[in-house]
């Protein structure tokens, strides 16, 4: 829990240096977007602990997730239908199937430091915020920063990983732990999972692109 926090105040201090130096040199100047981005960079600081199976960690981090993914939803429902209850009725099945299926299979077939913890899940974080960021009606600049928030955020979470890894501050001598390493890392033990991942890296790179 303690560990938690203290991710949640880098995140935060991280987040607002980020909208501090945007501002400054003229970047992003809506107090608004600003906001927003602040929190997107907080949210990316805590994600990479979706794969905690239990906890405050899981149910914060893939609570406030599950009700970004049915907010989405929402608001495309707003623009495609008129019907209140297609607008209502698909959100809320959005919902329950994000909550309970996906976050189901979560803690199935995840485990602590595993895919999430690493550099490609990083940049797919990005690429998903930046894609949602447009669907939502900003440019791409502005998109950009959003992606780059939610990624920097993602990344203060893994840099903060490695150094709880090898840094004391008891006076012992230094002797790194076997979680050295588990963060910041481009591959898991899993070779599945480590192709699913590329792979889906990939065609979120080439929509960007495109």
């Amino acid at each position: 829990m303690a560990m938690f926090r203290e991710h949640i105040g880098w995140g935060a201090v991280v987040a607002a240096v980020l909208v501090v130096a945007l501002y400054a040199y003229a970047l992003l100047t809506d107090w608004l977007l600003l906001s927003l981005l602040f929190l997107v960079a907080v949210l990316g600081s805590i994600l990479p602990d979706v794969d905690s199976d239990s906890g405050l960690p899981f149910h914060l981090v893939f609570g406030t997730a599950t009700v970004a993914v049915g907010g989405t939803t929402l608001f495309l429902m707003l623009h495609l239908s008129d019907d209140w209850r297609v607008v209502a009725g698909v959100p809320f099945g959005v919902l329950v199937f994000t909550w309970f299926v996906v976050g189901g299979v979560m803690k199935r077939f995840t485990v602590h430091r595993g895919i999430f913890h690493s550099l490609p899940a990083a940049a797919i974080a990005g690429c998903v915020t930046y894609l949602v960021a447009e669907r939502f009606g900003l440019s791409a600049d502005p998109a950009l920063i959003f992606g780059g928030g939610m990624a920097l955020g993602y990344l203060a979470h893994l840099f903060l990983d490695e150094v709880h890894s090898t840094i004391t501050f008891d006076g012992i001598p230094f002797k790194p732990k076997s979680s050295l390493g588990s963060a910041m890392k481009f591959f898991s033990r899993s070779g599945g999972v480590n192709a699913a991942t590329y792979t889906l890296l990939t065609v979120l790179v080439y929509q960007i692109v495109r």
